[in-house]
């Protein structure tokens, strides 16, 4: 309208001037704002000159006009919608955006295209090299922890959709496709999170778009966690690739767009061209059709705009695959590299090759052990079930009290194996080789196909149905469950950046295992298992760091991978190569579950060759997963966890303490405890965080872990060739879809967004299981491998510290992932039973790398009960009249316990004895004891010396005149016995007891050597004779 008014008085000013009328190429039109009480708007001309006169007529145009696909609006004629013509397109009232202009230096994103980067992780790392790539026919997206979203604004004049096309192949990219409104709204039905698509297919996603203003977000991040892994996940993680992107509803279109040189348009009202076949071309832009290049001399490759000289055949320019198996028989033959560019025509020619001819047929291949053919033409198959083959024989039955051992082993290749898929994915599109697979079979090798272009990544991928053994973990130690060993060859002599990929698929999780990149020499390498759920196992190997290209193209026809042998063991299907005996100590020492061929021990037993018979574990130890080694049938439970059958190693949630008292946990156990981290914010205030769930003991009977996490996302895609829309789901489809997604354990995690807009709900994805297993409870800081990081030093009460574990390796995590969850005693907590949980400032997920995660749980059900026998003493004040007062304090002035007071002050009746004075009595009469018998004991001592000198006295008053050789010793020799009441003592009425008895049986107390009872003889220390009676008297008259 301010235009139109312009105008007039522009002609108001300038009509008493007469000017010549303008020329086409002098004018310009300009169209107003709607009008919103006629409802259009309106186009003028208006000359770029002062020196000419534009025509005075205005056209009304309806706000809401659109034009369809393949149409303009003709604002020259009758301003209706015509088709546009041969050689050209039009996007009607729609943009689309196919063509992602590459540059080396910068980013250049076609008009509209934005970035916004944010950084999800906590570190310190910036974002600034993290982007969307623009790579010629598709854009890029990161692979990384950075949240970048592309995004790009439509004005919609009408409600209208938009339609993109997509290769999302790797799950741990986090894709999500969203749109914002002018109203700043997100509408639930425009918020997809698009599902995987195959690694050679592109998918398409339609959302409904409202008029006005629209921002649509592509957004991506990686699911990896921990600073640490960052810069080598990138380079494993596969990128979303986005194809193109169609907006209708936006303004009409009023002209028709040529087609661009290489590619053309034959038919009339079409909304894009098409580029030209391979040997074609079109060098002009507006080409109705695409014109042939000599075939003999010249080529041109897909869309392309001029041919190229065809140059001499060289032997880089075909290659060698084995045919098919007939009768017993194959051959040889050769094959140009499609598409073909050189020229082999020439024969003579200096440099010039011709295709070798095919060779003389040959034996075709021995099968692999375990398999067998049925006829000479048919492929090789798997051994029925409990027989066995080396491969050269046909299968027979296992031998008595002997068991089939299945496994994937390939050691020969003349064709894909059972139970494998061989496929070539190409970028382009055009990179694989005709009709290939991307592999070609050589005998005893299968290899990457010569004819493949350097944009392909060549895949092979086996798929196995589980593994016999069961899933366990011995503390600390992962039990593999099965192996997987395969020897392999890379030549990069022409490409140093050819890389081999290696991964693990459980239908759940993809996780890189290795890579290897350049060349290398026969290398040999064996993977453990760990997980005995159905799985498959993947081999991807790519010619460049760089196949996002927009061609495809043979610069490296040197470059390849040999794999010379697979082998998958402990599986269980596959074929048998082999029957081993049953009832080995092995076979029921670690496997439960087989019970086709052999009868395996109870649950909770080991089968034990000496007695040859299944034993039981003693208590609280289970059977070793590992098997016998070093004659370890069993294993001891962690501390605090209890095994009454021998299965498997749980806690009662009962926890005894140092003083002998059991804490009852069972209060906390009931049901699970969630934690939010603390909220991630991007620029634009989108906010996401992480969903813990905790099951403190699980399942007493069973020992599972209770607590679940679950996706609730919608991801459907339904692409029925021309129109392509997004669906949401239902309730009971929804409530299928997290039944499924959900997983438990001890701890797991989920990604969760709040609600964003008034149609949105909480969004939870992405779960995970932290906690697998509970290995131990302790009150120790620290387990194994495992300690607690926390900085919350608790100096007041006690700590009891539950490790978790879960073994299923990452690539961030390659040992696991731990989670150690200390629960602390707090009797001044809230009542609420559920407890407070904490994480470190440090770090706000619980974890600093993302493998290993801390907790703290506060509560006071964590403390024991109060009991005055535990936690109280007495405090007694002095006597007063009789009577005392007794006071109560806590144990070491804390209180450590739960549900108890002290108990009041109390008087009681002094005692007539104090303690001290009881204690001083007690004290003297040990003392006045042990004086009295040290007295009796010298007593006793001084009774048997006098004695024997009495006796010497009688003695010698007979006779004063023995003479002894020595001076007799008064002592009691070393040979003599102490006790002398067996001699009588001279002039003693008395007699021992012992001296009694010999009496009281005719023995007199002392004889002679001739048997005389009259005569008593003593002997002396006096060189061993005897002394009589005359001789003492005479001895003691001298005396």
């Amino acid at each position: 309208m301010k235009l139109a008014v312009f105008w007039i008085f522009v002609r108001l000013f300038t009509c008493v001037t007469a000017k010549r009328p303008c020329q086409d190429s002098e004018l310009t039109t300009v169209m107003t704002e709607c009008n919103s009480i006629t409802n259009e708007k309106y186009r003028f001309t208006v000359p770029t000159t002062q020196e000419c006169e534009a025509p005075s007529a205005s056209f009304g145009i309806a706000c809401d006009k659109v034009c369809d696909p393949g149409e303009y609006l003709d604002l020259e004629g009758d301003h209706d919608c015509h088709k546009c013509p041969k050689g050209t397109y039009s996007q009607g009232s729609g943009a689309k955006i196919n063509h992602w202009p590459e540059n080396d230096t910068e980013i250049y994103l076609p008009l509209g295209f934005a970035l916004d980067r944010t950084y999800i992780s906590y570190s310190n790392n910036e974002c600034s090299g993290s982007t969307w790539t623009p790579r010629g026919d598709f854009i890029v997206s990161n692979a990384d922890h950075c949240f970048i979203r592309l995004m790009y604004i439509a004005d919609l004049k009408v409600a209208g959709y938009v339609k993109f096309r997509y290769r999302y192949t790797d799950p741990a990219v986090h894709f999500h496709f969203y749109v914002v409104d002018e109203n700043c709204h997100e509408p639930r039905e425009s918020s997809i999170y698009p599902e995987l698509t195959g690694n050679n297919e592109w998918a398409t996603i339609r959302a409904n778009l409202t008029p006005g203003v629209n921002k649509l977000y592509w957004r991506t991040y990686t699911v990896t966690y921990g600073v640490n892994a960052t810069t080598e996940a990138n380079r494993k993680v596969k990128p979303v690739l986005l194809k193109s992107v169609y907006v209708n509803g936006v303004a009409y279109s009023t002209r028709c767009k040529k087609c661009s040189p290489g590619t053309y348009q034959a038919e009339e009202g079409s909304h894009e061209c098409k580029k030209c076949d391979v040997d074609t071309y079109s060098p002009v832009e507006g080409s109705t059709q695409c014109t042939s290049c000599l075939s003999a001399s010249q080529y041109a490759m897909y869309g392309a705009d001029k041919c190229e000289t065809r140059p001499m055949c060289t032997e880089a320019d075909y290659y060698k695959f084995h045919g098919p198996c007939i009768d017993g028989k194959t051959i040889e033959t050769y094959e140009w590299i499609e598409p073909k560019v050189c020229r082999g025509d020439l024969q003579g020619t200096s440099g010039s090759v011709q295709l070798p001819s095919s060779e003389d047929y040959q034996e075709c291949p021995l099968c692999n052990p375990g398999t067998y053919k049925s006829t000479p033409s048919a492929n090789c198959t798997f051994c029925p079930e409990g027989e066995w083959s080396n491969g050269t024989a046909p299968c027979a039955k296992c031998p008595a009290k002997h068991k089939a051992v299945p496994a994937y082993i390939f050691d020969f290749w003349d064709g894909i194996p059972p139970n494998t898929e061989m496929y070539c994915y190409s970028v382009s599109d055009m990179g694989c080789a005709k009709n290939s697979i991307g592999w070609t079979f050589s005998n005893d090798v299968v290899l990457t196909s010569v004819g493949n272009g350097d944009d392909t990544i060549a895949m092979m991928e086996i798929f196995v149905g589980g593994f016999l053994l069961t899933q366990r973990q011995v503390w600390g130690q992962v039990v593999p469950v099965g192996t997987v060993e395969f020897v392999f060859e890379m030549d990069c002599s022409d490409s140093p950046k050819c890389t081999l990929f290696f991964g693990q698929d459980d239908g759940e999780h993809f996780v890189t295992v290795n890579m290897w990149e350049g060349s290398h020499g026969r290398t040999v390498y064996k993977h453990d298992v760990v997980s005995n759920v159905e799985q498959s196992f993947l081999w991807a190997f790519q010619k460049t760091d760089h196949p996002e290209m927009e061609e495809p193209n043979h610069n490296y026809p040197k470059t390849q991978l040999k794999i010379h042998s697979i082998k998958i063991k402990g599986t269980v299907d596959g074929g048998a190569s082999q029957c081993e005996p049953c009832n080995t100590a092995q076979k029921h020492a670690v496997d439960f579950s087989d019970t086709r061929v052999c009868e395996p021990c109870p649950m909770g037993q080991f089968y034990a060759p000496p007695p040859s018979k299944c034993m039981k574990c003693p208590q609280d130890f289970i059977v070793n997963p590992l098997g016998h080694s070093d004659d370890k049938y069993c294993l001891k439970c962690g501390p605090g966890l209890k095994s009454p059958k021998g299965v498997t190693c749980r806690s009662q949630c009962e926890f005894e303490l140092p003083d002998g008292r059991k804490l009852d946990l069972k209060k906390l156990n009931n049901g699970t405890v969630l934690l939010k981290s603390k909220p991630v914010f991007t620029d634009s205030g989108f906010e996401s965080l992480k969903l813990y769930n905790f099951s403190l003991c699980g399942n007493l009977s069973s020992g599972r872990g209770l607590a679940s996490c679950s996706a609730n996302v919608s991801r459907v895609s339904h692409d029925d060739g021309n129109e392509s829309t997004n669906t949401t789901m239902g309730p009971y489809a929804l409530a299928e879809f997290e039944s499924k997604s959900r997983k438990y354990g001890f701890v797991c995690r989920s990604d969760l967004f709040p609600p964003r807009g008034e149609l949105m709900d909480t969004i939870t994805e992405y779960p995970s299981v932290l906690g697998e297993e509970l290995i131990a409870v302790t009150m120790n800081r620290s387990y194994m491998n495992w300690s607690v990081r926390t900085t919350d030093v608790n100096t007041e009460t006690f700590d009891i510290n539950f490790y978790y574990v879960a073994f299923q390796p990452t690539y961030a995590c390659p040992a696991g992932r731990s989670v150690i969850l200390t629960l602390r005693c707090d009797p001044y907590a809230a009542e609420d039973i559920d407890g407070q949980i904490r994480v470190n400032a440090s770090d706000p997920e619980g974890t600093d790398d993302g493998c290993d995660y801390n907790f703290l749980r506060i509560s006071k059900y964590a403390c024991p009960v109060c009991d005055p026998k535990y936690d109280v003493d007495e405090i007694l004040e002095e006597c007063h009249l009789g009577s005392q007062k007794v006071r109560f304090v806590w144990r070491n002035d804390k209180k450590i316990c739960r549900d108890g007071d002290l108990p009041s002050t109390v008087n009681r009746k002094c005692p007539f004895f104090t303690k001290e004075v009881q204690l001083a009595i007690i004290v003297a009469v040990i003392v006045v004891f042990i004086m009295a018998v040290i007295s009796a004991y010298y007593w006793r001592k001084t009774q048997r010396l006098e004695y024997k000198y009495q006796k010497l006295v009688q003695s010698s008053s007979k006779d004063g005149t023995t003479q002894f050789a020595e001076a007799p010793s008064c002592g009691i020799s070393e040979d003599e016995d102490e006790d002398d009441d067996e001699i009588n003592g001279f002039g003693n009425d008395k007699k021992s007891i012992l001296g009694k008895f010999k009496l009281k049986n005719g023995k007199a107390p002392f004889k002679d050597n001739q048997g005389s009872d009259d005569e008593a003889h003593v002997r002396l220390n006096s060189g061993g004779r005897y002394i009589d009676d005359f001789e003492l008297e005479n001895s003691a008259s001298r005396i």
